[in-house]
């Protein structure tokens, strides 16, 4: 399976496509994992091109203040951004993820104390 149809998969796994338009989103998306992306047709594969990346949600550190994170998510970024989404909470690039580790081990060593 290839990087465009482990995005597909997370999304899938996770119900990205819950509620989203056209309805037939997520039986596209199976069918390119299912077949390969490239076995798509230019229109299929057009309808499925702006899910394939997504923005970085950010972070907020422990005094409320939310980075506002400008990158894009896409190709190995964006599987390993769904993999670990219930750990961060979020879809969060590699700079996020490295911020709100600090945050969590920060908040963690303070609870020992």
């Amino acid at each position: 399976m290839g990087v465009t149809e482990n995005i597909l998969a997370s999304q899938l796994e996770c119900d990205y496509y819950e509620g989203k338009k056209p309805d037939f989103l997520a039986g596209l998306a199976q069918s390119a994992i299912d077949n390969g992306f490239e076995f798509l047709s230019d229109a299929q594969q057009r309808v499925l091109a702006p899910h394939l990346s997504q923005p970085c949600n950010g972070v907020e550190n422990p005094g409320g203040y939310h980075n506002n994170c400008q990158n894009v998510l896409d190709g190995e970024e964006l599987v390993s951004a769904y993999q670990s989404q219930m750990y961060y909470d979020g879809l969060l690039c590699q700079d996020c993820q490295n911020e709100a580790s600090q945050y969590i081990a920060e908040w963690e060593r303070i609870e020992q104390e």
